[in-house]
């Protein structure tokens, strides 16, 4: 391709050094906005942003080509550069296009599904590839008993529900909160019986006791964070019970009652909980003192 003065050459050939160690990143992200249209052809318009690359390849892609007409729709969708892509991030609102990819697009390497509405999982639930998919991050929770019934991914591992939505027009991160009522409906799910990672948040404080006895009652489970205001739980699985890690995190939501929060872990049998946290701050002090008062 170089010999050819075909820019794809010499963007591979950066994209092999940055994969040995040499620190050609930016080089590489330059050299790609300068020849968009060579190294991204018809996915040009239709994906957000620059992709990920690994060795030359596309890695990870936002699909966001609902703008195209119905043909350049399909000429993207039906790109071979779909071939080698990892990971697929969909946006924040249902679009077309995104249906389109999941129903046309060669995703012969898919392993991620990121940002992805009930919708998305119903499509690709009645693709081959759906057996390949080991990380799903799940948004509009509302709707999430509607997406993971059934068992469409026999591989997935890890499974992400909630959680900070990024805006694709650089507005400020939107929190999906977690609704109650939901709980006992929820853990039902068969594919919560085969994760071995189960993020969720932000929930409602007052849950957070039914959903660390849940957890702990999913014996395929190995780790799980929830996310509650200004406290992220990290449980590690330890034989029969879980090791409790609280991180303060003051800046991620408006601070709540901590000391009710904590006081629910009463409620759980835990091997250990430990604190993580900055030193000497106002927040940590607390929570280690209201986790002293549980002993």
């Amino acid at each position: 391709m170089s010999e050819r003065d075909d820019p794809r050459g010499e963007f591979i050939a950066l994209s092999l050094a940055e994969a040995r160690g040499k620190k050609v990143k930016g080089k590489l992200r330059a050299f790609a906005l300068k020849n968009r249209t060579a190294i991204l052809g018809a996915l040009g318009d239709a994906i957000w942003r620059l992709p990920g690359f690994r060795r030359g390849l596309f890695d990870e892609v936002c699909a966001v080509g609902d703008h195209l007409s119905r043909r350049e729709a399909l000429v993207a969708a039906l790109d071979l550069r779909w071939a080698t892509v990892r990971k697929v991030r969909f946006p924040i609102e249902e679009d077309s296009f995104s249906a389109l990819v999941l129903k046309r697009a060669p995703l012969l390497a898919v392993e991620r599904l990121e940002q992805a509405l009930p919708a998305h999982l119903t499509v690709a639930a009645k693709r081959r590839f759906s057996w390949r998919i080991t990380d799903i991050h799940l948004t509009r929770v509302e709707e999430t008993l509607t997406a993971i019934e059934g068992d469409a991914f026999p591989l997935l591992r890890n499974l992400e529900i909630g959680g900070l939505r990024e805006q694709l027009d650089d507005a400020p991160t939107e929190w999906v909160a977690w609704p109650s009522g939901l709980s006992q409906k929820l853990w039902n799910c068969p594919m919560f019986r085969q994760v071995h990672v189960l993020k969720i948040g932000p929930i409602e404080h007052t849950l957070i006791g039914e959903f660390i006895q849940q957890c702990t009652k999913l014996v395929e489970l190995r780790e799980f964070e929830l996310t509650v205001p200004s406290l992220v739980l990290h449980g590690r699985r330890l034989g029969a019970h879980f090791e409790l890690s609280v991180e303060v995190a003051p800046d991620l939501l408006p601070e709540v009652d901590i000391e009710g929060v904590l006081a629910q872990l009463s409620k759980v049998r835990l091997v250990g909980v430990r604190v993580e946290g900055p030193a000497r701050d106002p927040l940590t002090n607390r929570v280690r003192a209201a986790l002293r008062a549980l002993r």
